[in-house]
């Protein structure tokens, strides 16, 4: 062998390779077969099952041995005639790969379902980080609504793959093209829909027939994916859907799509090049994707409540996600996971392209100020500048021209005093601005904010639209998408009289009783009656280090409205 050179390595080397390759794939194989029969069978009987499974292993090992023995045997000994086997390894090598196709063949036949959830699984796991939370708080058998966010096109895939059983999801029909969709359809019993009154009848009556049936129906109650991240208003069908289901509904949350190819981040699906993924500090291009499940709700909760239990849930899975953040330029005492919370909402909630550039006149001491106020650029990833505070209207579009801003991060007052220029009614900066954000420390600052954001349109042509930052809660807490970058008519991202739609990663509670209410952990300290926000992008205290979102009370009492807009509660009448 020593003497046979560079070939003999090389066949040497091959059949190394190949040998690993069969072991890998034989570890592949027995893994995760074992780990399946161990989570399904019955613990009273799992002892038997495991010691069955063991002898027909053994048995059928037994028997191999056999075989391989036989093929083995020698041949050819007659006189003159030299022995050789029946048959040579490689052949035999081929005969069981050979078997083991048909076995495989077999299996996919027999389980076509589970199958196409290993295929998608391997595929979404080869290009994602992907993780699922407490699977184990769907219920095992019984009718069960599960009711998740839309974040992009893969949500309709992760739901019915990562559930511990089949789950039903509710699909717009239209988006079901191709043959290899319509599989996946038919074997996971998807339930279709088309824009029309009819279908939409017939779906909901399937969905009634499954639950009746003792069924596990997936629905994405926003009606479509989501345009800038936040949690949408759901549909009125589906809604009156929810309020006479006799299931539990199990609210989970998708997270970690956002900014994906998949996802509407940039105003477009796509063709968008692709964002990497900041988490514990260096950009990764491979995402952390995770699928949170939430305890059952209540029989008969109300789908607004629903709908904020989603978003607890989405701000427990983006803080975890955020946990790791570091090296963003920030200083020691500013929470980096807040902060880059709050920044992965902004992009959100302005479609934030990458030629943006941003023009911060913010003042310290103003909400927002010291997260993209101060680091907008690395927290962002795009061009980012701060400007005084103190100067005149003159001094702040020349900067925003001298910027070429796209973006500027303004005080009410600093938008009253440029619209009330005439001087500036004309300036090429609003040319390229494409809309100004005004953060807001309370409810009562709104009045203000509208007077100086319609003045500020009529004489530049440029929107101006609000958020939310209550000193309390010390992060973005809603926000309004201009409308210049809306991206469609079929969702509202924008109303003028809210302070803005809750961002994502935040949840904000009208009374903290409707917590305790759905069986959530009560808060210390907090009145049941006031109105709570639980957000990641709310710093901890003194910067210390959090494993959950805080929770804080805010300064007014507020309503939510059917979209999602937080809004002054309507006054009672008499009172």
């Amino acid at each position: 062998f020593f003497d046979g050179g560079m070939a003999a390595w090389s066949r040497l080397a091959g059949a190394i390779v190949w040998l690993a390759v069969l072991g890998i794939g034989a570890g592949l194989f027995d893994v995760p077969l074992e780990a399946y029969l161990q989570e399904q069978s019955p613990p009273a009987r799992r002892g038997a099952v495991l010691a069955s499974t063991n002898l027909l292993t053994f048995a059928g090992m037994f028997v191999a041995s056999l075989l391989y023995g036989f093929l083995r045997m020698p041949v050819g000994t007659a006189a003159g005639e030299a022995v050789r086997p029946l048959l040579s390894a490689r052949e035999i090598f081929g005969i069981f790969a050979g078997t083991a196709i048909i076995a495989t063949a077999g299996a996919v036949y027999a389980a076509p379902r589970a199958s196409l959830r290993f295929f998608v699984g391997s595929i979404v796991h080869m290009f994602w980080r992907y993780r699922v939370h407490d699977e184990r708080l769907l219920p095992k058998d019984g009718a069960a609504v599960v009711v998740a966010n839309h974040l992009s096109w893969l949500d309709g895939f992760l739901l019915p793959m990562s559930a511990p059983r089949p789950v039903r999801m509710v699909v717009y029909g239209p988006n079901i093209r191709g043959r290899f969709l319509r599989m996946l359809s038919d074997q996971w019993r998807f339930i279709l829909f088309d824009p029309k009154p009819k279908s939409i009848g017939r779906a909901l009556k399937a969905i009634q027939t499954g639950l009746t049936d003792g069924d596990c129906v997936g629905i994405f109650c926003e009606g479509g994916i989501s345009r800038n991240g936040q949690l949408l208003g759901f549909k009125r069908g589906l809604e009156w859907l929810l309020s006479r289901v006799e299931a539990p509904i199990v609210p989970a949350s998708i997270d970690g799509l956002w900014g994906s190819q998949l996802s509407f981040s940039e105003g477009r699906y796509f063709t968008k090049g692709i964002r990497r993924q900041r988490q514990g500090g260096p950009w990764r291009l491979r995402r952390s994707v995770t699928l949170t499940f939430g305890r059952p709700l209540p029989v008969g909760t109300p789908p607004g409540e629903a709908r904020l239990a989603i978003q607890e849930l989405a701000a427990e899975a983006v803080r975890r996600r955020m946990a790791g953040i570091r090296g963003v330029g920030l200083p020691p005492e500013v929470d980096a996971a807040a902060a880059a919370a709050t920044a992965e909402a902004f992009d959100g909630c302005v479609l934030l392209r990458r030629t943006d550039r941003l023009v911060s006149s913010l003042a310290p001491g103003d909400p927002l100020h010291d997260t993209l106020g101060m680091h907008g650029g690395p927290l962002l990833g795009i061009h980012a500048t701060t400007v005084a505070a103190d100067q005149p209207s003159a001094g702040l579009r020349d900067a925003l021209l001298r910027e070429r801003a796209t973006l500027w991060l303004a005080r009410v007052e600093q938008v009253s005093a440029v619209a009330s220029d005439g001087a500036g009614s004309g300036s090429p900066a609003w040319a390229r601005l494409a809309a100004v954000v005004v953060p807001l420390r309370a409810l009562g600052d709104l009045p203000a904010a509208r007077a100086a954001a319609d003045r500020f349109r009529e004489v530049t042509g440029v929107e101006v639209v609000t958020a939310y930052a209550p000193p309390e809660a010390g992060g973005l807490v809603a926000m309004n998408t201009p409308v210049s970058r809306r991206g469609g008519d079929h969702e509202t991202t924008c109303d003028a009289g809210s302070v803005g739609r809750v961002v994502n990663g935040v949840v904000v509670w009208p009374a903290a009783s409707m917590r305790q209410r759905l069986g959530f952990q009560a808060l210390p300290g907090i009145a049941l009656d006031r109105s709570v926000v639980i957000g990641a992008t709310l710093p901890c205290p003194d910067g210390a280090a959090c494993a959950s979102p805080r929770a804080a009370l805010l300064p007014d009492l507020v309503s939510i409205d059917e979209e999602g807009f937080i809004r002054a509660p309507e006054p009672v009448p008499g009172g």
